[in-house]
């Protein structure tokens, strides 16, 4: 197995896990569903290294850009709308279009914020998801008794060479306890998806090792506690 996966000892903080900074929230949720028993985890993010998410991942880091860009893309349309069919300037027309290539280039920021905080997780229990939901982090967790088949699909080739892929997760019944959606096209999954995860034929395998092991414990102990759920910081 190629992919990192993280080896933890029984009772290390959540300050210890190697996790970056930016995901502490999803660090602490991680650890408060492992209870420090854990020993090995996977945590990933999708992966985008296109020309546009560099781009928007710099312009992104202009404080309030998205309301200041939108109400000045707004205005300017205005303007120039009224300098157009008022023919109080020749500059009405340009002027619109103006405001209307910046609104083109402001809207695809909550595109790629949902992206940027959104995170997945594998331990020996079950899976954990960060989303992104009207403008706040939302966290879920599912055990993997929950869970039907894991399977990978979408195969891409990334930077080096490097594999990636869309993890589907089809759980026992018919509604999943949370959903998921396409980062590109904003649609709802018909299942679980970790989108655009590197290796992610290593991730299926730890994960579907980890199912197996947790059904094995599940029978032995003959229950199961906080099966699934979904929390909001």
């Amino acid at each position: 197995m190629n992919t990192e996966i993280t080896i933890v000892h029984p009772g290390n903080s959540p300050d210890r896990l190697n996790i970056p900074v930016e995901l502490k929230d999803f660090r602490d949720f991680i650890h408060k569903q492992t209870h420090g028993e854990q020993e090995k985890f996977w945590i990933g993010k999708p992966v985008d290294d296109s020309f546009r998410s560099k781009f928007y991942g710099l312009i992104s880091k202009i404080p309030l850009i998205r309301p200041i860009g939108m109400a000045l893309a707004g205005t300017i349309v205005f303007i120039g709308i009224y300098f157009w069919f008022t023919e109080a300037s020749d500059w009405g027309q340009p002027i619109t279009w103006l405001g209307l290539v910046l609104s083109w280039l402001i809207v695809p920021l909550n595109r790629y914020t949902k992206m940027w905080n959104t995170a997945y997780a594998a331990t020996e229990r079950g899976l954990c998801m960060q989303d992104w939901q009207k403008g706040k982090k939302v966290f879920h967790f599912i055990d993997y008794e929950d869970i039907s088949t894991i399977y990978w699909n979408n195969p891409q080739t990334g930077k080096a060479g490097k594999k990636r892929g869309d993890i589907v997760i089809q759980t026992k019944v018919s509604l999943p306890p949370f959903t998921t959606r396409d980062l590109k096209t904003g649609q709802k999954n018909t299942a679980i998806v970790f989108q655009s995860v590197e290796n992610p034929e290593d991730v299926v395998e730890f994960m579907r090792n980890n199912r197996v092991a947790r059904r094995s414990n599940t029978l032995k102990s003959g229950h199961l506690k906080n099966k699934q759920f979904s929390i909001r910081p």
